[in-house]
This record gives C-alpha cells, structure tokens and sequence, in this order.
C-alpha cells in the first residue's frame, strides 16, 4: 500500500528513524526500523528529491532534542515528579514541535509540495 505524504514529512520520518537506530538495542525493534529507514531512503533516490543537507541535518537536531525532552518528560511522569525538569521540558516541546513545523514547510516549499501539513493552532513561529 502507498500513501502520499509531503516530502517534508517524509525527511521528518528518515531523521526520526536514524535517532531510534541510534538510540534503540532491542535486535528486533532495530529490524523493523532498518528496512522502514530503507525502504524510505530508497523512495527518496528513486524518486530523485535531493533534500538540502543543512535541513535534514536541522530537522534531525530539532527531532534529538524532543527526543532528549521527551526522556525527561517521561521519567517525571514515572517519579510523579512535576516540578521545574517537567514544565522546562513540557514548554522546550511546544517550541520544538513549531521549530519542526517550519523546517518541514521549508522542505515542502522547496519541492513545491502539493500534500503539505497545517496546524490548527496558532504557533510560536509564523510559518515561512
């Protein structure tokens, strides 16, 4: 089955996937996010869309951060702890998350994508 996603959406998925590669032991969760990073890799130079290097490497930096974030945000929630760790983190996603909306719009935008993602809040950021 395919389904059309913007490319932006698609880098997004690729970054995510390489931090979880990165991050990730358990042998067969690593499986399964090798062949998906792969198969999406692949799609990417099939379909000859060379994303520009400095926003994959923006959108993986923006991705490991929430990742970091969302450690601590779970580790307080485990310690029912909610103090200044959680609200730092809690608002650092909020911001991350918008951060993440532009750079993928920029990717959208550089292809000229037709499938592109909207909000239906209003951000931090004013989408470029």
């Amino acid at each position: 089955m395919k389904i059309e996603v913007s490319i932006g959406e698609v880098v997004d998925k690729i970054t995510i996937l390489q931090i979880k590669k990165e991050k990730i032991k358990d042998k067969t969760k690593l499986k399964y996010i090798k062949e998906e990073l792969n198969i999406l890799q692949n799609t990417l130079k099939t379909e000859n869309i060379l994303v520009p290097e400095n926003l994959i490497d923006e959108l993986r930096d923006i991705n490991q951060q929430l990742w970091d974030a969302e450690d601590v945000i779970r580790e307080c929630e485990k310690n029912d702890n909610f103090g200044d760790s959680f609200v730092k983190c809690a608002r650092l996603d909020a911001i991350l998350n918008d951060e993440r909306f532009l750079v993928k719009n920029k990717i959208n935008n550089h292809f000229d994508s037709l499938v592109k993602e909207q909000k239906s809040y209003e951000g931090l950021y004013t989408a470029n």
